[in-house]
């Protein structure tokens, strides 16, 4: 949505910040914070309303959006089509778990590739339809896409689940993994908000075009981890502290860049290193929380990325207001950065080693039933 932000600046005659907030804060933040509600919503009426309303909010919200006369008006339907988002998102991520029993992870990582490529092939189409007539007419463009996403809802049939949930914040790991989500997301939004303007105060021309190659690196990202994870038995949290050590230096790299090929690079490894996280998250929650939590861990990790979004964009606006440069809010990303990596790198390990201990009180409890792996225990104390 950041490509609208300079027609929505000359139709109201807004500030960049103003416009900034109803086109990517706004729907972005409602979007994540809305997860608990949208989690409660799956858990009650399963996956096809969920899809289904949320696709009528986001058509809703894109048709009327694209006639709103002020930008009051247009910020109520922004909050729509964050919300909207968020039901959709949730639903279909947790409803691969009652459909994917088993090679869940590969099948996780494939349906994740279709972010990437809307990343990629939708600037190429909005930018001229905006150019071209206006945003009023990509906005209507976005809304027949909602069309196609209610009606496939229509076939998803709910499964059963025969788990029995519980609370995620009863889990070390997810109290670890809300606080280095909150700082990467918090890397992501500032990302996504200034990177534009930041490209064009460094006078790279077409700045869109380069900022698609996030998209279809993303996409490459996405495939190359769906194969790994089908052809090899890695542990997804080793995957994870890759995942940032990856990601989140390259996006606040941005900090660092001055020229055209510059720029093509910090967004081709930021868009991979995003492709890999957003593929991994949803396994990842599920090694920490089950299946049947799946639709909670998502919803409170959407709320947590949502107050994220809000503390970082008051923050970076504030420091680039005061040194009257985009530059700096990257500056600022860099801290929330560093701390990001060194939360997920403690919880991954937590989690290995949590696992790790479970593992030897199997073998022990199996050794006290079977006489001769006790035995061979005995001969073995490393185990």
């Amino acid at each position: 949505l950041n490509i609208f932000v300079p027609a929505i600046i000359d139709e109201y005659n807004c500030t960049k910040t103003e416009a900034d907030a109803v086109v990517i804060v706004v729907p972005t933040a409602t979007s994540l914070m809305g997860g608990p509600l949208a989690a409660m919503l799956y858990n009650f009426v399963g996956a096809r309303v969920s899809i289904f309303c949320g696709a009528l909010m986001c058509f809703v919200g894109f048709s009327l959006g694209s006639v709103a006369p002020s930008m009051a008006v247009l910020s109520v339907f922004a909050v729509l089509i964050g919300f909207g988002c968020s039901l959709m998102r949730n639903a279909i991520i947790s409803v691969q778990c009652e459909y994917f029993t088993t090679k869940r992870n590969t099948m996780m990582s494939f349906i994740s590739i279709g972010p990437g490529i809307g990343i990629f092939l939708l600037p190429r189409v909005l930018v001229p339809l905006i150019n071209t007539y206006s945003w009023s007419v990509g906005f209507q463009f976005l809304a027949s896409l909602y069309v196609i996403c209610g009606a496939m809802s229509l076939f998803i049939t709910r499964h059963s689940s025969t788990e029995h949930p519980s609370l995620v914040w009863f889990h070390l790991e997810f109290w670890l993994h809300a606080i280095s989500s909150f700082c990467a997301s918090s890397v992501c939004i500032i990302y996504l908000s200034n990177i534009l303007g930041h490209m064009r105060g460094e006078n790279i021309e077409q700045p869109e075009v380069v900022y698609s190659y996030f998209g279809i690196a993303s996409i490459i990202g996405r495939v190359l981890l769906t194969l790994l994870l089908g052809l090899t038995k890695i542990h997804i949290a080793v995957v994870m502290i890759c995942n940032y050590l990856i990601a989140i230096p390259s996006i606040f790299s941005a900090a660092f860049c001055y020229t055209l090929w510059e720029f093509r690079f910090q967004n081709f490894f930021s868009g991979f290193g995003m492709g890999l996280f957003q593929a991994t998250l949803a396994q990842f929650l599920l090694l920490m929380v089950g299946p049947s939590e799946l639709p909670g861990a998502l919803g409170y990790t959407n709320l947590i990325n949502g107050a994220a979004a809000f503390a970082a964009v008051q923050i970076s606006g504030s420091v680039s207001q005061r040194y009257q440069s985009t530059r700096a809010a990257f500056h600022i990303s860099c801290v929330f950065g560093v701390f990001a990596i060194i939360f997920a790198i403690v919880n991954s390990v937590a989690i290995l080693l949590r696992q790790r201990k479970q593992a030897a009180l199997v073998i022990q409890k199996k050794a006290a039933e079977i006489p001769e792996l006790r035995v061979m225990l005995q001969h073995n104390p490393d185990h």
